[in-house]
């Protein structure tokens, strides 16, 4: 009889400016000018949509003096839209590229309509840049709606299916150029140092995420990976009050189901809680010849998103995250009694501040730390002694593992942003 068994216990205290992990967002303010010092102010819409893509990412309404401010903005470019009714009479293109908040006054739509307006410029393209080496594939919510998946707990693997240069391995994980690649996961400017993949670890609930962004060729050596999924999830601020929910069923008795809450509270509080649960007899799916048994799964995940603004100067933001996962290590004998699991278990807790100095200068120091823990077992035991060894060699044809790994991080990041004048 083979007997294996492995336990494995890691603290680990990183510093996450050495992983090349930052704020990977900002905020866009501004205000709608009124058409005259006695008019007043129409309730506008406005609307954020990343360029490259055409999502819409963002969605606030102005106040009654014409501001507004959209929190949370990923690093990238996007087509501002002014929505009065049914008409969009202003788009403004903004550029979001560093943690400094980008300020824009938008002309008021009485002396902006009065104009006439022509276009003489070809369609606007991202510039290209020498010092540029990176590509990146942006993927909003609408976005993820639409991609091939079996489930929505699986959604992140199709955004990164749906990425140029990803291939998966027989081992269930996903590369970016080349077998010894490793993906580097940024949730809100927090790392995520485990592999993020459903053999070692529970799957990022995508229906939390406002948007992902896959960053792939040429990343600097700081980053410590050969590709980097910058996470940005959703936020309540400027958002009424809702609660969604959603239940799907399918083939191999797979059923899942997701709830989520948001929306702001009072004048500068945000709030977002996610969940979701699911159950399949078909999870880690190999390639096979023949019929495959004994290959299901659960998983729960659960995220919570507390973001206040006591002023236009200073953001706060607290993000909490619990996932579990329960698979079955999947055989192709119809009558065996062999009954090998994993159980994965992980949590985050992270707080932000993130400061305004002045108009072109930003601090941001965050707290972090993350848990995962593993553990596999056959036949529900972990260790055998001898009085075991008959059931084992009964239970798991003569072949027994047992595993037990956990891993702890804390991270502590502090950043300061200036622009050039």
């Amino acid at each position: 009889m083979l007997v294996r068994t492995l336990a494995v216990c890691c603290l680990a205290l990183l510093i996450p400016l050495l992983l090349g992990a930052q704020v990977h967002s900002s905020s866009v303010r501004g205000t709608v000018r009124l058409g005259g010092s006695q008019a007043r102010s129409p309730r506008l819409r406005l609307v954020l949509r990343e360029v490259s893509s055409g999502t819409p990412i963002a969605t606030t309404t102005a106040d009654s003096s014409g501001n507004f401010a959209f929190h949370g903005v990923p690093f990238g470019s996007y087509d501002l839209e002014v929505v009065e009714g049914k008409s969009v009479p202003i788009v403004a293109r903004i550029a979001v590229s560093s943690a400094v908040p980008v300020w824009i006054e938008l002309d008021t739509l009485r002396s902006y309509t009065a104009q006439p307006i022509a276009v003489e410029s070809p369609p606007w393209q991202e510039p290209s840049s020498s010092r540029q080496t990176t590509t990146h594939w942006f993927f909003g919510e609408q976005d993820r709606m639409l991609l091939p998946t079996p489930m929505g707990q699986r959604t992140i693997e199709a955004v990164l299916m749906n990425t140029p240069g990803v291939v998966p391995d027989e081992d269930g994980r996903l590369h970016i150029r080349g077998e010894s690649a490793q993906l580097h996961y940024v949730l809100d400017g927090i790392p995520i140092t485990g592999n993020m993949t459903r053999v070692y670890s529970s799957l990022f609930n995508a229906a939390t995420a406002r948007s992902i962004d896959v960053l792939t060729g040429g990343i600097g050596a700081e980053y410590n990976a050969d590709g980097i999924v910058t996470i940005t999830t959703k936020s309540g601020l400027g958002q009424p009050l809702a609660v969604h929910g959603a239940a799907s069923v399918g083939s191999y008795a797979s059923r899942e189901a997701m709830v989520e809450a948001l929306g702001q509270l009072g004048s500068n509080v945000g709030l977002y809680l996610g969940g979701t649960a699911m159950h399949t007899d078909r999870f880690l799916d190999p390639i096979s010849s023949g019929p495959i048994t004994h290959d299901d799964a659960n998983a729960q995940s659960i995220l919570a998103k507390l973001t206040i603004v006591p002023n236009q100067r200073l953001e706060i933001a607290a993000l909490g995250m619990v996932n579990a996962t329960s698979y079955a290590i999947p055989n192709q004998h119809p009558t065996s009694t062999q009954d090998q699991r994993h159980q994965l278990d992980d949590d985050m807790l992270g707080l932000r501040a993130t400061a305004q100095l002045d108009t072109a200068a930003v601090a941001s120091v965050a707290l972090y730390t993350r848990r995962a823990h593993a553990e596999l077992t056959s036949s529900r035991l972990l260790t055998l002694d001898s009085t075991q060894y008959a059931r084992a060699i009964m239970d798991n044809e003569k072949f027994f593992i047992g595993s037990r790994r956990q891993y702890r991080t804390y991270g502590v990041q502090a950043q300061y942003t200036q622009t050039a004048s």
